[in-house]
């Protein structure tokens, strides 16, 4: 894929309103059932999860975790809360790895981003969705995950502009050296693009993100993709469908 020309999205306007952040709900004392007993446990429990090396807790104890959750549902003052209560406390642990990327440009960011992703694919996402399988939510906890990561990593990162200057570089050598660009990059794009909402961001991206060597391979999944996009599932009325 000689630049941008021989593969091109039909990009679409989107909300820069993260379907995470739409989940409508009242008012309610958020420090109050956060430093609630039962939550505290659950979250002590799944916190090394986002923090590097991204390994399963030692002690963990999935039953203990999933009667907590039972427990905070069955209190009906808690109804509708625990989906954004959860949502803060991914979003929390998600700036600490973002902050520690604030510095970083070009193959070193890169590099960083796609060991965290494979982290997080591997091991917190499974993690999760299993540990909060009780876990009544309006989106599914690894949807929930992908949202935050794309809206509070990848948006906020100079990943677009390493994207560029890599593919630049691997264009122009003569010898290109294709490890610039990880495939756990082109990995995590295909990933969120199947799994999350459509923004025109990250359709730029894929397609910076992708290897020309393997264009024959990638054509099928671009179809599906702009296939998805078409589709009324992914308008922005169907987006709001799913999420109320």
């Amino acid at each position: 894929m000689a630049g941008n020309e021989k593969t091109s999205f039909r990009l679409k306007k989107r909300s820069k309103k993260s379907a995470v952040n739409a989940v409508p709900l009242e008012k309610f004392d958020y420090l109050t059932l956060r430093k609630n007993t039962h939550w505290l446990a659950i979250i002590g429990y799944v916190q090394p999860l986002f923090r590097e090396p991204f390994l399963y807790p030692r002690g963990m104890d999935p039953v203990d975790v999933n009667k907590r959750i039972i427990l905070l549902q069955s209190n009906k003052e808690n109804e509708g809360k625990l989906q954004y209560v959860l949502q803060e406390e991914v979003k929390r642990f998600l700036v600490a790895i973002r902050d520690s990327l604030k510095n970083l440009s070009g193959p070193e960011l890169l590099n960083k981003i796609a060991s965290i992703w494979k982290s997080l694919f591997a091991v917190t996402i499974p993690c999760m969705t299993a540990l909060f399988s009780q876990f009544e939510t309006k989106m599914p906890v690894h949807k929930i995950i992908m949202n935050i990561f794309r809206d509070v990593i990848l948006f906020k990162v100079k990943i677009k502009d390493s994207l560029v200057d890599a593919r630049k570089e691997i264009q122009d050598a003569e010898f290109p050296d294709r490890s610039l660009i990880p495939r756990e990059i082109t990995h995590m794009f295909l990933i969120l693009q199947m799994e999350i909402d459509f923004y025109p961001e990250l359709q730029e991206m894929i397609i910076l993100a992708m290897d020309d060597q393997y264009e024959p391979i990638w054509a099928p999944v671009i179809s599906i993709i702009e296939e998805r996009c078409d589709s009324p599932e992914f308008s922005e009325v169907g987006v709001q469908n799913k999420i109320q």
